[in-house]
């Protein structure tokens, strides 16, 4: 028989959390990025979504960036690892690290952190295929509820000396300075990060997002966020969902991406254990993602607590790769 995964679940992640931070959204008609991970349906549209779009399973270029900064991770860290995964999603890109250290002989842990619970399961059984299971420590967490991430992950995590976290494709969830400088908080001075950034490509910030819009305003992406309102008993009939680009206040150097459903008519959403109202014309947030300038975005990583070790440009300027370490580790 083989060992079962051994599911670990951080508190913020207990319906109680959710639900209070679920309530506080939905009076600024946002609805908070994990809900639309949580269930195997969800978990599937996303799945489709991530294999239809992203670079990184249709570009060669994304691919052989990839492949770089990971074998400038192996070079930097110790004969033993434990690679945490923050938001790994199916952890594809975690998983094609871990083969990199694999040939290079390294002991490896690996601990997938996510607030979905199928695609945190999918990502332990993906890595566990290459380490088996014992090495492997899935956990459940949501990032937004977890100041004390770093001091959990001490003790559901093996005690290794060198750790390197990733954080792919995650980002864009957290407004500018909501998330990095708590990361930079859970790094030891021995810990690396590998962190990848959505970028807006070209020489002006707007006109860089509506290059990129089309990622975004697709028939898998409508399917993907319009699952959360099906569930919730939105009828398609019931309203539109629309896509824009928008600056950060008067910011040239940072924008989002947001999709905003629009009701036709007067409709009830069901959602854990409340009901919202909602009136025609009326609109709910159901999704952003943030975008940030090449040029300046260096400089935001170093004022929110970390030191640049190497960087990878994607070659159509969308996305980045760096690799740094915590200017202030315990």
């Amino acid at each position: 028989m083989t060992n079962p995964l051994q599911l670990a679940v951080h508190p913020g992640a207990f319906p109680s959390t959710e639900l209070a931070r679920v309530r506080d959204a939905f009076t600024r008609r946002t609805v908070p990025p994990g809900l639309h991970y949580q269930g195997a349906c969800q978990a599937a549209r996303w799945r489709a979504l991530y294999d239809a779009w992203s670079p990184f399973s249709r570009v060669p270029d994304y691919v052989k960036m990839f492949e770089r900064c990971f074998e400038a991770a192996c070079d930097r860290i110790s004969s033993e690892v434990t690679i945490v995964g923050l938001g790994c999603g199916t952890a594809a890109k975690d998983v094609k690290l871990i083969d990199h250290l694999v040939k290079a002989a390294k002991q490896i842990h690996f601990v997938p952190v996510d607030v979905s619970v199928p695609l945190v399961c999918e990502a332990a059984l993906a890595a566990g295929e290459r380490l088996g299971a014992k090495c492997v420590y899935p956990m459940v967490a949501n990032l937004e509820a977890a100041d004390d991430l770093g001091e959990w992950l001490s003790t559901q995590s093996p005690g290794t000396s060198g750790r390197l976290f990733t954080f792919f494709s995650m980002l864009p969830n957290f407004p500018p300075g909501a998330i990095l400088p708590t990361i930079a908080g859970w790094l030891r001075s021995q810990d690396f990060l590998l962190l990848s950034v959505n970028l807006a490509p070209g020489p002006e910030l707007m006109s860089g997002m509506a290059n990129v819009l089309p990622q975004y305003d697709n028939p898998e992406t409508h399917s993907w966020l319009f699952t959360f309102l099906e569930q919730g008993g939105v009828r398609p009939e019931d309203g539109v969902l629309r896509f824009a680009a928008e600056p950060f206040g008067d910011s040239a150097e940072v924008g989002r991406i947001v999709a905003r459903w629009r009701f036709h008519r007067a409709c009830r959403l069901h959602v854990l254990a409340d009901v919202y109202e909602f009136e025609p014309d009326e609109e709910l947030e159901l999704f952003y993602s943030w975008r940030y300038r090449s040029q300046t975005f260096p400089a935001t990583l170093e004022e929110q607590g970390f030191k640049i070790e190497e960087s990878w440009l994607a070659a159509n300027g969308e996305e980045a790769i760096y690799l740094c370490r915590t200017l202030g580790g315990r």
